[in-house]
């Protein structure tokens, strides 16, 4: 049987990381079973031997990952397999692990790209609920699309609804 192993530690929470397992699971050839929240086996779309660019047989592959939280990062312990010997055999595990390993960063950095995007907008002004484009403070609709934005309280600083003329947790006027 072939082998290979590796770990990756992410810098997103437990919960974000099930999050893109999940969306992997719903978004991949690979036939995927979750085992259990931090528990996943996916196995190489192909029901019978394959064949490699290089013309040589291999045996689909299987990937096992357990993801788990450490020290406020995750930690994808990864191990896959083939029921074949040899280098071939080896080589085309290693390869399918270290490609799963690379949509995972992908999907990874896609996910840190995002906050980072929402963080810059938050941090020029409110974001529109409905768009997501940034507005002033203050703004009573969305220029880019006319939702009516929550109003602040300048007492208190809660989020009233819109219309609302006094604030529904001091009660001052808005």
């Amino acid at each position: 049987m072939s082998n290979f192993d590796t770990t990756y530690v992410a810098d997103l929470s437990l919960e974000d990381c099930r999050s893109l397992m999940q969306h992997m699971l719903n978004n991949s050839d690979w036939k995927i079973s979750q085992i259990d929240d931090s528990h996943f086996t996916l196995k190489e779309p192909r029901s019978i031997i394959g064949t490699l660019a290089t013309g040589a047989s291999s045996y689909p592959a299987q990937i096992e990952v357990t993801i788990q939280a450490e020290q406020g990062r995750t930690c994808f312990v990864i191990h896959g397999s083939n029921f074949g010997i040899g280098p071939i055999q080896s080589h085309h595990v290693k390869s399918e692990v270290n490609e799963f390993l690379s949509t995972v960063q992908g999907l990874i950095r896609g996910t840190q790209n995002m906050r980072r995007e929402i963080e810059n907008k938050l941090n020029q002004g409110v974001l529109c609920p409905t768009c997501g484009n940034a507005i002033s403070p203050g703004t009573r609709f969305c220029p880019h699309d006319g939702t009516p934005i929550a109003r602040e309280c300048a007492k208190c600083g809660s989020s009233n609804m819109p219309g609302a003329q006094f604030c529904s947790n001091c009660g001052a006027a808005l």
